[in-house]
């Protein structure tokens, strides 16, 4: 039995609203209020990640929405794998960097829950498509 479709779906719609999201109003800052753009902007701008970490937030955070694109595409043309690899490392990106605000002393706004429910989404769905693509190759014990 071939695996079901549905997973492709919700990972392609929940990458969406995670791409969204990051749009949305992510921390306020005194008057300021920055979307997940700005925040790693600010990031960059006074240094608070040093090698590794500061140069992936300040360089791939751009690449956040073409990602989504992708994820979708990939879930258009049905390539399960690819939907499952671009959802998991857009829902495990935006799921890391939506906590860091939210752990923040600063108050968040709503786009960094948006952002953290539909990465947690788009994690979950990606993993479970896979799942059940794992599952329907291994032949049936009986």
């Amino acid at each position: 039995m071939p695996p079901p479709r549905w997973p492709l779906g919700l990972t392609a719609a929940a990458s969406v609203v995670t791409a969204a999201s990051t749009f949305g109003p992510w921390l306020h800052s005194g008057r300021t209020v920055r979307n997940s753009y700005g925040v790693a902007r600010a990031l960059d701008r006074l240094d608070v990640a040093h090698g590794l970490v500061g140069s992936a937030v300040g360089g791939l955070w751009s690449f956040v929405p073409l990602l989504a694109a992708l994820v979708v595409l990939g879930a258009v043309v049905r390539r399960p794998l690819a939907v499952a690899a671009g959802g998991v490392a857009l829902g495990l990106g935006v799921a890391v960097f939506a906590a860091g605000v939210l752990a923040s002393p600063f108050p968040p706004g709503w786009g960094a829950y948006l952002g953290i429910v539909g990465s947690t989404v788009t994690f979950a769905a990606a993993l479970h498509g896979v799942g059940l693509r794992w599952r329907s190759r291994t032949p049936d014990p009986r």
